[in-house]
């Protein structure tokens, strides 16, 4: 009898941290879903880019409601690279008419948009694994673990297509698993909801092709016809119609293959300390799962490749310079479809060590969700800031934001213009001579007098920086924000008419020279 004590201790630890790791699971998926949803929404109203560079998406959705015309050369201004889908840019179009061309309603109703499909694809997330057979609680976790990560704060509320996209892959691949059910119709509408993603982002052609690649290993030839020819009917549809109208629409649809990449920048992006934290959770619940349903049925299969695919996607395109953690969406969106598979086969091996396993990347993943809500200042964003005191003036700056509200937006994606000019696609001429005539009444620069730069790119070009250095003069200094004024002549915005919206402004010193220059890292 004594011998059974031990025995029974045993048990009622392994109870308790089988408990333990439940409630962890329901932390992770619930309360991280409900903390990122309920933050991210707070989003909506922000007077600022929630992603890198909104404001220029919503210029070119202005200029699209009030000419009619969808794609403009990136060669002439606004100097802006429309890289996404034709329906993408439809959609803002019709937003922007809607809203009376007014680009703060436009932004806020996109961006409301976008947050209404992310919820949509957690709910899509919960109905294909309920297609596959799973409790409505796993398929409920499964959901609610996509809506929990981190790495969609931002991407969930912005003028840009990645959430939308994802809706339309998730939605293609719900219609795929109810092939049994619904037979031909299932193709046909499997293949509009990829043709449709296609549309809004190119990436979005992970979906189709991962369930084609189940179906042709199944050798369901004639599946796999009826799936294309639906995928690419409303593709051929808006692509004759763009063609018709003579829009500059494949010098812009292509434009995403004529980027500048490196591997070696791609690499070192995935081993930095932010990407680690944001996927390493994740995948390693993607990972546990997938080795169950690469094993199961055809539906089990398709997920497996929707991840796996996705990821893929993800790791070849990561090396293009720009490449962020949303090229990583539809992969998460694939570990939170393989969680109901991953959650058995922690049950099927539910030993001590596997569940102290399991608590540990629970832990370190509710941890990373409190990490990624600190990241962003969203809590309680400014509503108030009177963007109106800049209409008057033209207006260069490495934020789009304010560059959108002055006069005649241009220059709004510095970034991508200046790896077009790298990269021997775009001449910073025609900006060069606007600043040595004074034509900018503002420049508005971060990080001090050095330009700033991402993944080793600098958002200026040493052409338009050493013409900026000659031409023009120190205005203001609000902490790390310098703006500067030309030389030539004066300008009507004052240090406090820009207080509201850059901060205290101290004057610059009359003929002071800003002194710019380029990352010691950059290019």
């Amino acid at each position: 009898m004594n011998q059974s004590i031990p025995g029974k201790q045993q048990l009622t630890r392994h109870g308790f941290l089988q408990r333990l790791a439940l409630a962890l699971l329901l932390a992770y998926c619930v309360g991280g879903g409900l903390l990122v949803t309920v933050q991210s929404a707070k989003l909506i109203r922000a007077q600022r880019d929630t992603t890198y560079p909104e404001a220029a998406t919503a210029y070119m959705a202005v200029l699209a409601g009030r000419t009619g015309q969808l794609y403009h050369s990136y060669s002439s201004p606004p100097y802006v690279v429309q890289a996404f889908g034709p329906l993408f840019y439809a959609v803002n179009a019709a937003i922007t008419r809607a809203s009376n061309c007014d680009a703060d309603i436009t932004i806020q109703r996109a961006r409301l948009l976008t947050f209404v499909c992310f919820l949509l694809c957690g709910f899509v997330v919960f109905r294909i694994c309920r297609d596959l057979e799973f409790s409505n609680f796993e398929s409920a976790l499964a959901g609610m673990m996509l809506l929990a990560q981190p790495a969609f704060i931002n991407w969930n509320v912005t003028m840009r297509p990645d959430v939308p996209s994802l809706l339309g892959m998730l939605l293609c691949l719900l219609f795929a698993v109810r092939e049994e059910e619904w037979g031909l119709q299932a193709y046909i509408l499997s293949g509009f909801f990829a043709g449709t993603a296609f549309l809004l982002k190119q990436s979005a052609m992970a979906a189709p092709a991962a369930i084609a690649a189940v179906f042709l290993l199944k050798k369901k030839y004639k599946q796999t016809f009826v799936l294309a020819l639906g995928a690419a009917a409303p593709v051929a549809i808006a692509f004759g119609i763009l063609l018709w109208r003579r829009e500059p629409f494949i010098e812009q649809f292509t434009a995403v293959g004529k980027s500048i990449w490196s591997i070696a920048n791609g690499a070192r992006w995935m081993v930095s300390p932010w990407a680690v934290m944001m996927l390493a959770v994740p995948f390693a619940i993607g990972a546990t799962g997938f080795i169950s349903a690469i094993k199961g049925s055809g539906k089990a299969k398709m997920v497996a490749s929707f991840a796996l695919m996705s990821l893929c996607g993800g790791l070849a395109t990561i090396p293009q310079i720009g490449g962020d953690l949303n090229y990583f969406l539809p992969a998460l969106a694939g570990c939170a479809l393989l969680l109901p598979f991953a959650i058995r086969v922690v049950t099927r091996r539910m030993g001590p060590a596997t569940v102290g396993v399991a608590i540990g990347m629970l832990l370190l993943g509710i941890t990373v969700t409190a990490s990624g809500l600190h990241r962003y200042p969203m809590f309680a964003p400014r509503t108030d800031i009177p963007y109106g005191n800049l209409s008057s003036s033209k207006i260069l700056a490495v934020d789009p934001y304010i560059t959108l509200h002055g006069r005649d937006p241009e220059m709004l994606d510095p970034f991508t213009t200046h790896v077009f000019e790298l990269a021997g696609r775009w001449d910073p001429s025609p900006v060069v001579q606007s600043i040595q005539r004074g034509d900018y009444d503002l420049v508005v620069l971060y990080s001090g007098r050095t330009i700033y730069s991402y993944r080793g790119i600098s958002f200026f070009g040493r052409p338009i920086v050493n013409s900026l250095n000659a031409n023009y003069e120190v205005f203001c200094v609000a902490g790390d924000t310098v703006a500067l004024k030309p030389r030539s002549r004066g300008i009507a915005a004052t240090p406090e008419t820009l207080r509201p919206i850059l901060g205290v402004c101290v004057p610059g010193e009359g003929d002071h020279a800003p002194n710019l220059s380029l990352d010691a890292a950059s290019r």
